[in-house]
């Protein structure tokens, strides 16, 4: 039997109902989206992606799971120069196809949110400080962008 990739950690589940939905964010069945249309995606394989996203702690924005195929998915807004892949990480090509689960997968054993959208986003440079083992340097908070912030009702 497979070790589970992600623990059940409250810190990165638990949903806040808060939180806004991107359009890009199925209601319902996990959609197939390729990637360069609304994000970058850095794809971690093993035991890095685990040991990535809990070294990135709460400066992190969007990442999806796939336990069965042991990879995350990192996904971020914008990619700043070139991305140097590593064995574990690399750089989907644009038109990739990924797996979106729906807005409330938060856990399980198929496809589903490590990290939901909404709580900001992650700064490419701290990712790969994060790959290659180290805790982020840079210190400063991210925050959601102001145009993709959901209203207030």
């Amino acid at each position: 039997m497979r070790e589970t990739l992600w623990p059940e950690d409250e810190e990165f589940t638990d949903p806040d109902p808060r939180q806004w939905r991107p359009e890009w964010v199925p209601l319902v069945w996990t959609t197939r989206l390729p990637a360069g249309r609304h994000w970058e995606a850095i794809r971690v394989t093993g035991p890095e992606a685990r040991q990535t996203l809990h070294l990135l702690g709460g400066r992190i924005g969007p990442v999806i799971v796939n336990p069965y195929a042991q990879v995350a998915f990192f996904l971020l807004d914008r990619l700043h120069g070139p991305w140097q892949a590593t064995r574990t990480a690399r750089l989907l090509r644009h038109g990739t196809v990924v797996a979106v689960p729906q807005w409330h997968v938060r856990g399980g054993r198929d496809v589903h949110w490590a990290v939901p959208p909404g709580r900001g986003e992650t700064d490419p440079g701290d990712l790969r400080e994060a790959l290659a083992g180290q805790p982020p340097q840079r210190r400063r908070p991210l925050a959601v962008p102001a145009s993709k912030r959901h209203p207030e009702p």
